[in-house]
């Protein structure tokens, strides 16, 4: 008898342990005691129904008669105990639902499909999922309509169960849940048309959350705001479905805990849907359906730029490239590099991008003269010279040598001052200047667009100014007359057309005024 009761509690504890896990076992568990309790009822209760198990009638809910009832039990033979102490038999818990220990608590399952949360790449699988969930909804309430209005189910409804039960069966972890046996009986059968749209909402959302992550470079605020949206969408639906009583759905459920991890990841606060008691409106569908059609054209839109972002910078990395190979051909590519930024500027890239500021940042200094400059190129030239007023240059020795250029010019520099105008100071190139031509000061005058040239002839005017550098390529025309002020107090002008490297403005200066500087030193 202790061998029976042994066996007895193993299994007992066995269903347990599974019916913790699968809903679907704990609906038939639950079934299986009705039956029993109906087996027992007296002679003049009515016969019991007992729902088919076949797999087409299974998934839909068909029910049937059940079979004649079974004859009643044998009669009891009690059979004596031995005397003595015996364990005293375990708690009958079958049907009873009892929570597993806190530290090995499985998670919840529907069918057979576990809460994991989904990884970008199975967003698409959710969609996909999605969107068969959202027509199976709706055919759910129209099948109960049809059978109200005496639809014959093996004629007018077998084809169409049919073809969902396929479909469900090519996407792995689909449980059709609302039209199982089990499915929730709504008092509006309304309620699955509504659910249908949430479904069609959350597959919506998903795509569109994809499809921004796939991108590189994706904005940045069309990425929060297809999280909202991705966070309303899987509300609706577990709003939807816990109105009508329904199971917790899988895909929801590995939705909500996907946005969870990657608004962590992405130091991103999802301010509404993702509580309890902050639910989305399921019926509220079509609003939804609104603004997540105004996202999904943005990113279209966005993809369409990224295509045509991607194309341009790829054509400015190859003209870089053949200058780089052979910088004689320098003047004849910058016109199509600056051409090119231009583009980029007035698509909507930002002036100060980083792949743009690293693709040009080496080469700038090196550009040769160019007109027309194109006004997008000049704003990107100027958002790289604010970055460099914050970013030491490159050191002028290399391997403990000062260049040749510079060499020659320091003698020519050395103890004066010179009045440098043109774009934002940077401190470090002042730095580097003063210690490459051993001046004694460095005026650095910055320059905004239409300003008044009046303020600079103070400047020229020094006794202690032996030459005056314009940075003509953030001068306007205007900045022309200050050749006027160096020609009245008799200062040489040296235009810089590249950058501030003590080596480019060393060329400049040998190419511009060094027989001058020659001649008042040695007076």
């Amino acid at each position: 008898m202790s061998d029976l009761v042994d066996v007895l509690k193993s299994i007992v504890l066995k269903v347990q342990s599974l019916a913790e896990k699968d809903e679907e076992l704990r609906c038939q568990l639950r079934l299986l005691g009705e039956s029993l309790v109906a087996l027992a009822a007296p002679a003049s209760a009515p016969a019991p129904v007992v729902v088919s198990t076949t797999p087409d009638a299974s998934l839909f809910g068909v029910v049937v008669p059940a079979p004649e009832p079974a004859p009643p039990p044998p009669r009891r033979v009690e059979v004596p105990r031995p005397a003595g102490p015996s364990e005293p038999l375990p708690e009958l818990t079958l049907g009873k639902y009892i929570p597993a220990p806190a530290a090995t608590a499985a998670p919840r399952v529907e069918g057979e499909r576990t809460f994991a949360p989904p990884t970008d790449a199975d967003l698409a699988l959710v969609e996909a999922r999605a969107k068969l969930k959202g027509d199976t909804s709706r055919w759910a309430a129209e099948r109960r309509r049809r059978i109200a209005q005496g639809a014959v189910v093996s004629i007018d409804l077998a084809p169409h169960d049919r073809e969902y039960i396929t479909k469900a069966k090519e996407l792995p972890g689909c449980f059709l849940w609302m039209c199982h046996l089990n499915a929730p009986e709504p008092l509006d059968i309304a309620d699955y048309e509504t659910l249908g749209h949430t479904f069609d909402n959350l597959a919506k959302a998903a795509s569109i959350v994809r499809r921004i992550r796939e991108v590189g470079g994706a904005d940045e605020l069309d990425l929060h705001r297809s999280l909202d949206l991705l966070a309303e969408s899987q509300s609706a639906v577990r709003a939807g479905i816990a109105a009508m009583n329904g199971p917790v759905d899988t895909d929801q459920m590995a939705v909500f805990l996907w946005l969870r991890q990657t608004a962590a990841d992405e130091r991103y606060y999802i301010r509404r849907h993702m509580r309890l008691d902050d639910p989305a409106d399921p019926k509220a569908w079509a609003d939804l359906a609104d603004r997540l059609q105004g996202l999904d054209e943005r990113v279209e839109e966005s993809g369409r730029k990224g295509k045509k972002r991607h194309k341009l910078i790829g054509k400015i990395k190859h003209k870089l490239a053949t200058i780089t190979e052979d910088p004689k051909l320098a003047a004849e590519e910058w016109p199509s590099i600056a051409e090119a930024v231009d583009e980029l500027i007035k698509d909507g890239m930002a002036p100060s991008n980083r792949e743009l500021r690293d693709l040009l940042l080496p080469f700038v200094d090196d550009m040769p003269e160019f007109e027309p400059m194109p006004w997008g190129f000049q704003l990107a030239l100027k958002a790289i010279d604010q970055h460099l007023a914050t970013t030491p240059p490159a050191p002028v020795r290399s391997n403990g040598s000062v260049p040749e250029v510079v060499r020659q010019v320091a003698p020519l520099l050395r103890g004066k001052t010179i009045v440098l105008i043109g774009g934002d100071r940077r401190p470090a190139a002042e730095e580097s200047l003063v210690e490459a031509f051993e001046l004694n000061d460095l005026y650095w005058i910055e320059t905004r667009e239409h300003q008044s040239i009046t303020g600079f002839e103070s400047y020229v005017a020094r006794p202690e100014v032996a030459a005056v550098l314009l940075a003509i390529r953030w001068s306007s025309h205007s900045f022309g007359e200050v050749k006027g002020f160096c020609e009245n107090y008799d200062k040489p002008l040296v235009r810089l057309p590249g950058g501030y490297n003590p080596t480019q403005v060393a060329t400049q200066i040998l190419a511009q005024c060094s027989d001058r500087l020659r001649v008042e030193v040695t007076g």
